[in-house]
């Protein structure tokens, strides 16, 4: 076990490398920091004078070097444009994007794994039909687009809950949280459904069945017992996506999360924020999904003697 999780470590390095210097780079082609920071007035003496200050009159390879070298050596993320602390502003808008991200697989998977275990069971069935087109239209619909009404209907017109903003604590967190909630939803109910479908039929449920257990208890588990590793997987995989900030739903509601943090440093061209935020983003998602293959071990004894060699 020890070893695989050492081994998951170790490979999450060139992975941080890679990805660090790719944004580093395209960051390097958006445009000059300099003249971001000092604004459009600034004289050209004093944007010389700001470059030099700042390294970015040296090689690209050089400033990665330096900017790398000081996170893997000092576990320094470096200063933004405005000399504020990336580590810090990173964490503090990371608490908010967690919160959205946790109440948002929560309400995900609140309605996803009932109605998922409801289609496979009532399978070519009225509700089967209903609830896979409720689930095609769920994952068509544009984020920004379902924000934007929920926006319109709930905050302008019936002014039940605000439109924007983190300030008014739970009753911020409903709309943000619902408009992230309906694609994931969407996708883990047909995955329930497939998952259920490859069990619910399986020789040991007639068993099951034959000595006469209730179907309750067959449904619910023996054949979710077994259809759990892939719809957990898929769920984990999205609460990894919602944890490296939901941009376009941080940006429609102005929640003060990590996306939207990242989204507005590459507007103004912050090449240090942008890159420490990816790399604290791949960092906390290559735990996340560590901790996940972790937990297959104790609900599958089959993965368990493969972490151990056996």
């Amino acid at each position: 076990m020890w070893k695989y999780v050492l081994k998951r470590i170790l490979f999450l390095i060139p992975i941080m490398l890679l990805s660090s210097f790719i944004v580093f780079y395209l960051m390097s082609l958006t445009g000059d920091p300099a003249q971001a920071k000092l604004g459009e007035d600034a004289t050209e003496e004093q944007l010389e004078m700001l470059r030099e200050q700042m390294g970015l009159n040296d090689p690209l390879i050089v400033r990665y070097g330096r900017y790398i070298g000081n996170v893997v050596f000092h576990g320094d993320l470096g200063k933004d444009i405005w000399d504020k602390s990336v580590f810090d502003e990173y964490m503090a808008r990371l608490p908010y994007t967690i919160y959205l991200a946790c109440v948002s697989m929560f309400l995900t998977a609140l309605i996803s794994v009932p109605l998922g275990i409801i289609a496979a069971v009532r399978q070519n069935k009225w509700e089967d039909f209903t609830l896979s087109a409720l689930a095609i239209a769920g994952m068509s619909i544009p984020n920004f687009w379902l924000g934007l009404l929920l926006m319109i209907k709930f905050a302008l017109q019936l002014s039940w809950l605000p439109t924007s903003g983190a300030e008014n604590g739970i009753l911020s967190l409903i709309l943000p949280a619902f408009c992230t909630a309906v694609p994931n939803a969407a996708l883990i109910t047909r995955m329930t459904r497939s998952s259920m479908l490859d069990c619910i039929r399986a020789d040991y449920l007639r068993t099951a069945r034959a000595k006469g257990v209730k179907e309750g208890r067959i449904v619910l588990k023996h054949a979710l017992g077994n259809a759990i590793i892939p719809i957990l997987t898929s769920m984990s995989n999205q609460f990894a996506i919602l944890i490296g900030g939901s941009v376009v739903v941080e940006t429609v509601f102005a929640w003060p999360g990590v996306g939207s943090l990242i989204i507005n440093a590459v507007k103004a061209k912050n090449t240090n924020m942008v890159t420490g935020g990816i790399i604290m983003t791949t960092v906390f998602v290559a735990i996340i999904l560590l901790l996940v293959d972790l937990l297959y071990a104790f609900l599958d004894p089959r993965i368990k003697a493969q972490y151990q060699g056996k």
